[in-house]
C-alpha cells in the first residue's frame, strides 16, 4: 500500500529503482544446488597415505619442497574421499606446486588425473606445469551436447581425479555440466581458484556457497613476493581491510595525476624497469588505454631500431619484426603441436612478415613457432606490451605498472597489485579536465587519492550466486533496512503534506518511533483517515523485523574484534543499528563508515554518538593512555577516531604479550621517515605490525642462540 506522495506520476512506487531488480531462473538455482550437494558427498576415491608421503618426499628430493600448508592441502585432497572439494588459493600461494604434488600422489596410487580450465591459456599452463592432459571446460560441455567425447574425456572413471583450475572464472551452467559428467562416471573433482579474483560473465559465485556450506581448503603462505610485507598487504587487500593500502602508500607505490600524466608515468616506469633488466608489464582497465600504452611502447622500440615491414593489427596499432604481440582468439586449426594451438592470451614475438599480411611468430613461453594468417592478424592480434587487467589474470612479472580510473572494484585492484614479484605500482587518475569533472552531491572538492582508493577497496565486485542473492533479499536484516527507510520517509512526507509549517515541530514532539532514532507518528496524524493506518502498519513492520534481528544478534566477521568489549545489550543495539541503516557486513567501523543516517538527521546522529560513548566507556584506562600516546606520536593531540582506538587496543595487547610497545611506537613514528599526510594512523598501525613481527622473530632467535644486542630492530 502506498499513498499519494509515495508514488511517481506513472503510479510506480518511489522506492522502485530502475535497474535494481535482479532476475534469475529455477534452472540456475537448481545448478547451484547440485554443486553444493556434490560438495557434501564423501563416496569418492582416496589415495593411500603412503603414496602421499612418497610424493611429498619425491618433490623435496627434486628441490621443490612444499610448505606446511601446501602439504596439508595435498594430503586432504588425496585422502578425503570427497567427490567435489574446493581449494581457495590467493594469488602467489604456490597453487601450481601443490597441484603437481597432488597429481604425483594420485597417479602413483594407480589413478589418472585430468585438467580443465575456463580459458585455453590457463588449461595449457596447467598441463605444462603438472604434466597432465588439460583442456577447456567449453570443449567438454560442447562435446557433451554434441555427443562427441574427446578421447581423454571418454577415459573418465572412478579412479579419475578431475582438477578444475581457475574455477572462480567458470560460469555456473558450464561448471555444473562438467561436475555432473564426472560424478556420473564415478570420478572425483577438485575445484581450485580464488573467490576474490575477477569473474567472467556468467560466473555465479557458487564457490562462496560451497565454502559457506561445506568449508574449503586454503593456501595461506605466499611465495610470489620478494617482500614479505607486500605479501601481507596483498592478503589484507584481498579481504578488503581498510589498512590494506597502507603498505603501498607508505612505500611510494601510489602515483597520481590526470590521464595524460598517469599514462606517461606508467610508461616511463615500465621503460626504466625494462632497462634495468626486469620483466615489467603495463596494465590498464580499458582497451583504449591499453592501445595507447602499446603504441608508446612500440614507438620507443622503433626509436632504437628500424622497422622491417609492417602489418595493421586489430587494436588500431601496427607491428613489425621484433614487436611483441598477443593473440585474442582461440583457433584450434592453427596448430603448434599435435595437442597445442593458438590461444587467446598467448604472447609472441614477430620473426617475419609476409607480403600478403600474414606473419611468423615465436611463442614467448614455449619458443614454438607459428604462421598467423592475414585475416586472423587483422581481426585478433594486438600489440602485447600492455594488457587489460582481466587478460593479465594468471600472469606474473617482476614489476607491474597499473593504471586506475577510480571506478574499479576491489577485485580488479587486487589483481593489479598481485602480478608483480618485486613491486606493484598504481598510477591513479584523480584529476580530469574541468569540462569532465564529476562531483558527488554535497562534496565540493576533488576526491583525494586515498579517498578514491578507499572507495575502490570497499566496492566488492565478486560474483554472488542466485541462491545467496535470494537469501539476502529475503533476510530480516535486509527487510529491516527497507522497512526503516520507508517508515521514515512516510512519516516525514505525511507530516510535511498535512501539517506544513508545523511539520518539523510535530516530528520533534512525537517522541521515539519504532526504533530509538526514528520519529514517532505526530498526534495530529494518528487519527487521519488516509494516513493513520498506513503509518501504523509501517511502524509495526519495523518493530516486528527489529525483534527478529534482535533475536539472532550476531556480529559480522568484520566486528569480531569487539566481541570482548560489547555487552549483550550493546551487541544487540549495534546489530539492529547496522541492519536498519544498511551497513554492509564487511564494514569494519562499528556503526558504519560508508552508510548510515543522513547528515541532517539529528536524532540518528545523537543516538549513534550515544552508542559509541557507551562502547568507549568499556575500554580500560590503559587503552586510553595508549590512545593519548598515539595522538602525541603523530603530532596531533586532538586527533580522535575509531582507528586510533583500535590501534590503542592493539598496543595494549602487544605490551601485555611482553613486547616493549612504547619502544615499538617510538620507532614506528620515527621522524627519520615521516608518516604519509593521509591516513597517518593506518600507516602507523602498519609499521607497528611489521616491527612487532620482526621483534618477535629476533626474540625467538635469541632464545635459540642466546642473548643479542638489545634494541636492534627494523628501522624506517
Amino acid at each position: 500500500m502506498a499513498l499519494e506522495g509515495l508514488r511517481r506520476l506513472d503510479g510506480s512506487s518511489v522506492y522502485t529503482v530502475a535497474g535494481a531488480h535482479l532476475y534469475s531462473s529455477q534452472r540456475i538455482l537448481d545448478a547451484e544446488r547440485r554443486l553444493v550437494i556434490a560438495a557434501g558427498r564423501r563416496d569418492g576415491s582416496a589415495v593411500d597415505e603412503s603414496a602421499v608421503d612418497l610424493a611429498l618426499l619425491e618433490m623435496a628430493a627434486n628441490r621443490t619442497a612444499l610448505d606446511a600448508g601446501q602439504a596439508l592441502l595435498v594430503r586432504q585432497m588425496c585422502t578425503s574421499g570427497a567427490r567435489l572439494q574446493l581449494a581457495i588459493a590467493p594469488a602467489g600461494a604456490g597453487k601450481t606446486t601443490a597441484m603437481r604434488a597432488l597429481t604425483l600422489a594420485w597417479t602413483q596410487d594407480g589413478g589418472q588425473v585430468l585438467g580443465l580450465a575456463p580459458a585455453a591459456a590457463a588449461a595449457a599452463v596447467l598441463g605444462e606445469q603438472t604434466g597432465i592432459r588439460a583442456d577447456t571446460l567449453a570443449k567438454l560441455t560442447w562435446s557433451l551436447r554434441h555427443g562427441e567425447l574427446p578421447d581423454w574425456a571418454a577415459t573418465v572413471g572412478p579412479s579419475t581425479l578431475l582438477i578444475i583450475d581457475e574455477a572462480g572464472m567458470a560460469d555456473t551452467f558450464t561448471l555444473d555440466a562438467a561436475v555432473q559428467f564426472a560424478i556420473d562416471r564415478g570420478a572425483s573433482i577438485r575445484l581450485v581458484g580464488d573467490d576474490q579474483q575477477l569473474a567472467a560473465i556468467g560466473a555465479g559465485g557458487v564457490l562462496r556457497d560451497i565454502k559457506q556450506t561445506h568449508g574449503a581448503l586454503h593456501l595461506a603462505e605466499l611465495h610470489r613476493f620478494t617482500n614479505p610485507a607486500e605479501a601481507a598487504a596483498s592478503l589484507a587487500l584481498r579481504e578488503g581491510k581498510p589498512d590494506a593500502l597502507d603498505f603501498y602508500l607508505d612505500h611510494g607505490r601510489v602515483h597520481v595525476g590526470d590521464i595524460a600524466q598517469a599514462t606517461e608515468d606508467a610508461f616511463t616506469g615500465w621503460v626504466l624497469d625494462r632497462s634495468a633488466g626486469l620483466d615489467a608489464i603495463m596494465l590498464a582497465p580499458t582497451r583504449e588505454l591499453v592501445a595507447e600504452l602499446n603504441r608508446r611502447a612500440r614507438a620507443h622500440r622503433l626509436d632504437h631500431s628500424e622497422a622491417t615491414g609492417e602489418v595493421p593489427l586489430a587494436d588500431g596499432n601496427r607491428a613489425s619484426v621484433g614487436d611483441v604481440i598477443i593473440t585474442r582468439a582461440n583457433d584450434r586449426g592453427l596448430r603448434l603441436t599435435a595437442t597445442d594451438w593458438v590461444k587467446n592470451g598467448d604472447r609472441w614475438t614477430i620473426t617475419a612478415i609476409n607480403p600478403n599480411g600474414s606473419l611468423h611468430a615465436r611463442h614467448l613461453r614455449s619458443g614454438l613457432h607459428i604462421t598467423l594468417p592475414a585475416a586472423y592478424v587483422v581481426e585478433y592480434v594486438e600489440l602485447g606490451y600492455a594488457s587489460t587487467v582481466h587478460a593479465a589474470q594468471g600472469s606474473t612479472a617482476d614489476v607491474v605498472h597499473g593504471i586506475l580510473t577510480g571506478h574499479e572494484d576491489r577485485q580488479l585492484l587486487y589483481t593489479i597489485l598481485t602480478r608483480g614479484r618485486a613491486q606493484n605500482h598504481l598510477h591513479l587518475i584523480t584529476e580530469v579536465a574541468d569540462a569532465e569533472e564529476e562531483f558527488l552531491p554535497g562534496i565540493h572538492e576533488q576526491l583525494t587519492a586515498v579517498d578514491t582508493l578507499d572507495r575502490i577497496l570497499v566496492r566488492d565486485g565478486a560474483a554472488t550466486s542466485a541462491t545467496t542473492e535470494l537469501a539476502h533479499a529475503t533476510s530480516p536484516v535486509t527487510r529491516l533496512h527497507e522497512a526503516a527507510q520507508r517508515y521514515a520517509d512516510a512519516v516525514t512526507i505525511a507530516s510535511q503534506r498535512l501539517l506544513r509549517e508545523d511539520a518539523d515541530e510535530a516530528l520533534e514532539s512525537a517522541g521515539a518511533g519504532p526504533l530509538p532514532w526514528l520519529p514517532g507518528v505526530p498526534a495530529d496524524l494518528r487519527d487521519n483517515p488516509r494516513w493513520a493506518a498506513y503509518l501504523a502498519a509501517r511502524a509495526d513492520r519495523v518493530t516486528t523485523l527489529a525483534e527478529v534481528v534482535r533475536g539472532d544478534a550476531q556480529l559480522p566477521q568484520a566486528l569480531h574484534r569487539f566481541a570482548d568489549v560489547l555487552t549483550d545489550e550493546l551487541r544487540t543495539d549495534v546489530v539492529v543499528w547496522r541492519a536498519a541503516n544498511g551497513v554492509p557486513n564487511d564494514d569494519r567501523s562499528l556503526l558504519g563508515s560508508r552508510t548510515g543516517p543522513r547528515a541532517d538527521d539529528i536524532a540518528a546522529d545523537r543516538y549513534a554518538r550515544h552508542l559509541q560513548r557507551q562502547v568507549d566507556a568499556l575500554y580500560p584506562a590503559s587503552v586510553r593512555r595508549w590512545e593519548t600516546a598515539i595522538t602525541t606520536a603523530i603530532g596531533d593531540p586532538d586527533h580522535q577516531d575509531e582507528h586510533t582506538l583500535d590501534l590503542a587496543r592493539e598496543l595494549d595487547r602487544i605490551q601485555a604479550s611482553g613486547v616493549n610497545a612504547k619502544l615499538i611506537l617510538q620507532r614506528a613514528a620515527s621522524p627519520r621517515r615521516p608518516l604519509p599526510a593521509d591516513r597517518k594512523i593506518d600507516a602507523l598501525a602498519y609499521r607497528i605490525q611489521r616491527l612487532v613481527t620482526h621483534q618477535r622473530s629476533v626474540d625467538a632467535l635469541a632464545v635459540r642462540r642466546g642473548p643479542t644486542r638489545p634494541g636492534v630492530g627494523l628501522e624506517f
